[in-house]
Formats: structure tokens, sequence, C-alpha cells
């Protein structure tokens, strides 16, 4: 048994510690050319929707009846927030962001912080989260890219009127020299942020860029590469 017999969700890589593989029968791992299950006996549901490592190594697990972390043997459900967590990521020590069908939430000491609103997306069906820097990037379901700086509570919005191909953005990394590579609706976009204004340049260079669709929470970037997965499989860009 592995997960190329499951449903795959989603993967998340951080050097030198074992690939995280979310599907929907269970959360797996990848290491020295072995999978292992993780948590096959814990509680916690076995429908994955992503998974993450925050910066004590600890493995948070998103659901679509919650949110859950995983340290050593033990696993903990987050408070405050019982619904579908389509994406889970870190911005700081203690903080994790998670994006579900209904905006951002901000989870600090195990519990969801009421203190902070993201008013801008409050209803807003989010897909993929980026933290860069000082900045949230936040790929939403029809309403395109949102670029955050949650600690001044200012942002901008972008969308195919500024230079999208979709404003469907299912996967977002940043690559080793800081290009941003968004898997949208109609294909791979690459662009440069500016943290202090916000501002994006982006870059028509990929060849070929196949106008396909693009995988929710699908896409790492490893070995120089960026893998990204598809509904016509998966593709590698050079970075």
């Amino acid at each position: 048994e592995n997960p190329r017999s499951q449903y795959v969700a989603c993967m998340f890589y951080k050097k030198n510690k074992p690939v995280l593989i979310g599907t929907y029968g269970g959360l797996w791992a990848f290491d020295n050319g072995k999978f292992f299950a993780i948590g096959k006996d814990l509680y916690f549901p076995k429908v994955i929707s992503d998974v993450a490592y925050d910066y004590q190594n600890n493995i948070w697990i998103a659901t679509s009846i919650g949110c859950y972390y995983l340290q050593k043997d033990t696993v903990f459900l987050i408070k405050n927030i019982q619904r579908y967590v389509t994406k889970i990521t870190e911005i700081g020590v203690d903080s994790m962001l998670a994006g579900t069908a209904h905006g951002l939430f901000l989870i600090k000491n195990d519990t969801v912080d009421d203190k902070l609103k993201f008013n801008p997306l409050s209803n807003s069906y989010v897909l993929s989260l980026l933290k860069y820097k000082n900045i949230v990037i936040v790929g939403t379901f029809g309403e395109g890219l949102f670029v955050f700086d949650i600690s001044k509570n200012k942002f901008k919005k972008y969308s195919t009127l500024n230079g999208l191909l979709s404003n469907d953005i299912y996967s977002l990394v940043a690559g080793n020299d800081g290009t941003i590579y968004a898997g949208t609706g109609r294909g791979m976009v690459k662009f440069k942020v500016i943290p202090k204004t916000f501002a994006i340049d982006f870059l028509n260079d990929i060849s070929p860029n196949p106008v396909l669709e693009f995988n929710q929470n699908a896409i790492l970037n490893y070995d120089n590469k960026i893998w990204a997965g598809t509904t016509k499989g998966l593709y590698l860009f050079n970075t």
C-alpha cells in the first residue's frame, strides 16, 4: 500500500525533511526512496486537502471538517474552525494562516484569533496561499490574486484585467530566485512582486505554456525545478 493507489490532493516539501503527501486515504511521506504512512493509528480525518510543516516541524493537516496538527504521536484539533479548510501555511512563529471557502483565519496558540479580520476576503473561496518576505499572497476562485501585508492590514488585488491568465489561482510557490509561480485555470503565470509597494511584474517567458487547469495545492519547488500537477498530468518548469 502506498499513495500511488490514492487520490493525491496535496504535497509539501521542506529542506532536510520527508516530502509530505496528503491523499483522500490518509497522510504519507516520501524519504530515501520509500513511502511510509504517517499517523495511521491516530484519530484525524483521512481525507486531506492540504499539509505543511511548521517551524518546529509539527505537521499541520487541513481537512473538510477542520484543522489539526501532529506533534510526535499526538494529534491536536484547532478550536473554532470546524469547517472546510482548503489551505494551511505558516506566516510566523506560532502563527498559521488557514484558507477556507469563506475567507482567511489566523491561528495562534492552537485557536483562531478572532481579533484579526480579513474583510476583503470574507466571502472569498481561498485556493492557495504563499508567505513571501513580509507579505502573504492569496489565490482565490474567481477573484484573482490578493497581495496582503497582514501587520498593516493593507492589500492590493490583481485579476485578468492586470495580466493574469485566469482569475482562478489554484497553486502558488516561490522559486529560488524569488520568482513566484502561480498555477491558474489557464496555464502557469510567473511574476516578481515588490513587497514594499505590492507591485507585480508579470514575466511572459514560459514556453511552452499549455492552456490547461492546474490542480490545487499540487506544486513544489524541488531540485531547482517547479513541479506542478495539472488536469493533464505533471509539468516541470526550470527555475
